[in-house]
């Protein structure tokens, strides 16, 4: 379905050096592991995606790559959590992860505000 699809569009933009569409198509592609529960596929897609938005991706799309970021550190921080491993995780390391989550919330936030101008 909607994969297959994204991921023919990745093939095509990567045989035409279209860069945008290629990180367009890595986002959406991260967007879907992340429903499936793919936590690890979904932040390193979103991850390979930066450079090319960087270069030549909208607001609104680097916005979309970083909430995909930052939801995949919420639920593995909640994930975590929930296994019962929080006794492995200290205070110092959730923090850091609840910061960074913050951090990278904050700047999706100014891509977006960007894209609605």
């Amino acid at each position: 379905g909607a994969l297959g699809f994204a991921m023919r569009c990745l093939s095509a933009a990567e045989a035409s050096r279209l860069l945008q569409h290629r990180a367009e198509a890595l986002v959406r592609i991260a967007r879907a592991k992340l429903e499936l529960g793919d936590l690890f596929g979904a932040l390193s897609l979103a991850e390979d995606a930066a450079p090319q938005l960087h270069a030549a991706g909208s607001a609104k799309l680097r916005g979309d790559a970083l909430m995909v970021q930052a939801e995949v550190l919420l639920l593995m921080l909640a994930q975590a959590k929930r296994d019962d491993r929080a006794q492995a995780l200290d205070e110092r390391m959730c923090g850091q992860a609840l910061r960074e989550a913050k951090r990278v919330l904050s700047e999706a936030a100014g891509h977006f505000e960007v894209a609605g101008d």
